[in-house]
C-alpha cells in the first residue's frame, strides 16, 4: 500500500516522498523515510511520528516529546489516516500532506523546494533498493528502486524521443539552438486561501544567450502575476477560488516572439480552502424601562464570509443573567428583567461558531440598560391603567369639557369625590353627556370614551352644609355603561392601621384643570405629586388615637392645579384617599398649603355590600369644586 508524502511548509516545503512497505517513520533523524533537519527546522527539535499499516489501514502515532496534530485535531494515542489527510509536526509545522497511491511512479517526478523548486533532469540515477523510493530534483540526481531501473531508463529514453518530436525546432530556426530544458516537469503547488503564494522556477542555464522571458499558459487562475524575467509567480486565492485545482503551463522563449516557444513545466496549483471566522456585527445598547415593564427581544447578526456559506450557532456566555434565552439557530435574544437589574448596565458576552472543519467562533458583547425611575412611579404605572378623564359633552360637541379625575374599583364603577359627581350631575341637568375617558386613551377620545349612567355621592357630604362636614364624607361613585379591563386596589383595613400608627409618605395621580371647573384641553397628561401627611382628623368629639383609622387626612406639598377626584396611593400603589380640596393655613404656619383626602373605608363598605342605602345621588345645589376652593 504505497503512500506518497508531500510536504507542504518548512524548508524542504514542495518536496515529494514515495514510500513502499507498511511501516515507516517521521522525524528528524537521518535514517527516517521522511527527515526533516531539526537546524533548518527548529520545530521539530523533539518531534516523531510512527506511521503503519493496521487492520489494512494507515494509522499514525505520535512517538516523540509533544502530540502531532492531523487536520487541526492533536493526536496522542493514535489515529487512522486518509488520503488527502494534512499532518502538522508542530503548531507551527512543517506540515505534509498524506496521499495513498496506487503505484510507485515510473518515472521520477521532481520535488520542488518553498522558494526556488527544481526544474527535472532527463535522466534519473537508481539507488540501492530500500522500503522508500526518494527523488530530488538537485543537480542531475534522482534515487528510486534499483528494481525500476531498466524500465524506468527505457521510459526516460522514450520521453525524450517524444518531446523533440512533438517540441523540436526545426534546424533553420535560431531557437533551436537555445539549451532549453526539453523534460515536462508536473509540480504539485499548494496555495492556501487568503494567503500570498510565491514560486519562481530555479535558473536555467541558457550559455549566455541573452532576453529570455516566460509567459504562463492554460487554467491560469485570475489574479496570479507573472515576472516575465524570472518566472516567479505570485497569487492570493480568493475565496471564490478555493477549494479548486488549476493546472497551467510556464513557457520560455527568446524576445523576439515569433521564434517558437518551449514547455518548462507543466503545474497542478491547489488552492487550499481555510474557514474563516464568522464576523459578529455590533449591536448599540438596548435600554428595558422597569416602569414600561419593557422585555428585550432583539435578534443579532452575524455573517460568515466563507463560500459556500456556512450555518452558525448562538450562545450567550455564562456572564448571561440564568433567565435570558437566545436561539441557538436565529440569534434571538429574549429577557424580562426583573428589580434586581435597576439602573444597571448588563453586558452579555455572546458567542458565534460556524460548521467548518475547524469550527470558528467570533465573540461580541449585549449590552442592557435597565433603568428604573423609583418605587414611586412603578405604583404610578400601575393606578393609572385604572385612572380615567370625567366630565360633560355637550350633543353635538366632539370635545369633552373635564371636571375630575376618578379611578376604577371594579368591573363598572369608578371612584371619585362627592364634589365632582355634583359637578357631573349639575351638567346632565343641562342636558350634557356625563362621560368618561382612560387616561392612556385620551388620544382617541371617541373610539374609547364611556357614558356615564349612574351618579352616587354619600349621603354625609350631600346632606351636611358643614364645609368641614362636607370634607370628611366628600365621597362619590359613578356606573359606567362598560367594563374596566383594570381597577385600582383600595387599601385595606391592616394597612390603613398600620398606615395612622406610622405614617408613610403619600403620592396625588390625577388630571389638574387648570383655569376654573370647564376648562377645555385636548391632551391633558397624569402627573404623579408626592405629598407628605402634615396631620390625621378625626370626626367632631373622636380623638385620633382613639379610632382604628383616619377618616380625613390633611397633606402638605404642592400638587397639581385642582386635581378633584384624585386617587392618594401609598407606596405599594393602594389607594388610601380621594382629593377633595386644598386650603391655605394660617400664615404663621409652617406650611403653606395643605390638601384635604377622605379616606376610603366608606367605599371599601360599599364594595363589601354594607352601607349601600348612604349613597344617594348629588343635587345639584352642592357646592361646586370652584365655589367651595373660594371658600
Amino acid at each position: 500500500m504505497p503512500v506518497e508524502i508531500t510536504i507542504l511548509s518548512g524548508q524542504q516545503q514542495g518536496r515529494r516522498i514515495e514510500v513502499a512497505g507498511s511501516a515507516f517513520e517521521v522525524g528528524d533523524l537521518p535514517t527516517d523515510a521522511v527527515c526533516f533537519d531539526s537546524v533548518a527546522d527548529p520545530e521539530m527539535k523533539g518531534r516523531r511520528a510512527s506511521l503503519r499499516v493496521e487492520d489494512g489501514a494507515w494509522r499514525i502515532r505520535s512517538t516523540g516529546d509533544s502530540p502531532i496534530i492531523v487536520n487541526h485535531d492533536l493526536v496522542e494515542r493514535g489515529l487512522d489516516l486518509r488520503s488527502g489527510d494534512i499532518v502538522r509536526m508542530s503548531e507551527s509545522g512543517p506540515d505534509f500532506a498524506f496521499t495513498l497511491i496506487n503505484q510507485l511512479s515510473a518515472i521520477p517526478i521532481a520535488n520542488l523546494e518553498a522558494a526556488q523548486p527544481a526544474v527535472s533532469a532527463l535522466a534519473p540515477t537508481a539507488t540501492e533498493p530500500s522500503q522508500e523510493v526518494e527523488f530530488e530534483a538537485k543537480g542531475q540526481h534522482s534515487s528510486f528502486k534499483m528494481s525500476m531501473t531498466i524500465v524506468t531508463a527505457l521510459v526516460a529514453i522514450l520521453c525524450v524521443l517524444v518531446f523533440a518530436v512533438m517540441f523540436g525546432d526545426p534546424k533553420d530556426s535560431d531557437v533551436a539552438e537555445l539549451p532549453l530544458p526539453t523534460l515536462t516537469e508536473v509540480a504539485v503547488l499548494i496555495a492556501e486561501e487568503g494567503k500570498e503564494f510565491i514560486w519562481q522556477p530555479r535558473a536555467l542555464e541558457t550559455d549566455g544567450v541573452e532576453e529570455l522571458s516566460f509567459v504562463l499558459s492554460g487554467n491560469r487562475p485570475e489574479g496570479m502575476t507573472l515576472d516575465r524575467k524570472t518566472g516567479e509567480v505570485r497569487w492570493t486565492p480568493t475565496e471564490q477560488q478555493a477549494p479548486g485545482e488549476y493546472q497551467f503551463q510556464l513557457n520560455l522563449h527568446a524576445a523576439d516572439d515569433s521564434r517558437q516557444r518551449k514547455l518548462v513545466a507543466t503545474i497542478v496549483c491547489q488552492a487550499m480552502e481555510i474557514n474563516q471566522a464568522p464576523t459578529l456585527n455590533s449591536n448599540p445598547v438596548q435600554t428595558l424601562d422597569l416602569l414600561q415593564r419593557d422585555s428585550l427581544d432583539v435578534t443579532l447578526n452575524a455573517t460568515d464570509s466563507d463560500l459556500p456559506t456556512q450555518s452558525l450557532k448562538f450562545q450567550l456566555g455564562a456572564d448571561a443573567p440564568s433567565d435570558m434565552l437566545i436561539d441557538v439557530s436565529t440569534g434571538r435574544v429574549t429577557w424580562t428583567p426583573n428589580r434586581d437589574f435597576a439602573n444597571k448596565l448588563v453586558t452579555v458576552t455572546v458567542i458565534v461558531t460556524d460548521d467548518g472543519n475547524p469550527a470558528q467562533t467570533a465573540l461580541g458583547e449585549l449590552r442592557v440598560s435597565v433603568i428604573e425611575s423609583g418605587p414611586w412611579d412603578i405604583a404610578a404605572d400601575e393606578v393609572r391603567q385604572s385612572l380615567y378623564l370625567v366630565g360633560v359633552q355637550s350633543t353635538n360637541s366632539k370635545t369633552m369639557l373635564p371636571l375630575g379625575t376618578a379611578c376604577a374599583i371594579n368591573a363598572d364603577t369608578l371612584l371619585t369625590s362627592a364634589t365632582v359627581a355634583t359637578g357631573l350631575q349639575e351638567g346632565r341637568e343641562r342636558g350634557w353627556k356625563v362621560v368618561a375617558i382612560r387616561s392612556t386613551m385620551l388620544h382617541d377620545f371617541q373610539t374609547h370614551v364611556l357614558q356615564i349612567t349612574d351618579l352616587m355621592a354619600h349621603v354625609g357630604s350631600v346632606a351636611s352644609e358643614d364645609m368641614e362636614q362636607q370634607l370628611f364624607f366628600d365621597l362619590g361613585l359613578l356606573k359606567v355603561n362598560g367594563r374596566f379591563e383594570t381597577s385600582c386596589q383600595l387599601a385595606t383595613a391592616e394597612s390603613l392601621s398600620a398606615f395612622a400608627a406610622e405614617p408613610q409618605p403619600l403620592a396625588c395621580i390625577g388630571f389638574g384643570i387648570d383655569g376654573g371647573l370647564l376648562a377645555r384641553f385636548d391632551l391633558p397628561e397624569a402627573e404623579l405629586k408626592r405629598v407628605d401627611l402634615y396631620s390625621m382628623i378625626a370626626l367632631p368629639g373622636e380623638e385620633v388615637a382613639t379610632v382604628a383609622a383616619p377618616p380625613l387626612l390633611q397633606l402638605s406639598g404642592e400638587v397639581s392645579n385642582n386635581p378633584f377626584g384624585s386617587p392618594i396611593i401609598l407606596r405599594d400603589g393602594s389607594v388610601v384617599g380621594i382629593y377633595a380640596i386644598r386650603a391655605d393655613l394660617p400664615k404663621d404656619a409652617e406650611l403653606q398649603h395643605v390638601h384635604y383626602a377622605p379616606v376610603v373605608t366608606l367605599v371599601s363598605g360599599w364594595l363589601a355590600g354594607e352601607g349601600q342605602s348612604h349613597w344617594i345621588e348629588p343635587k345639584p345645589a352642592q357646592a361646586t369644586p370652584a365655589t367651595r376652593a373660594s371658600k
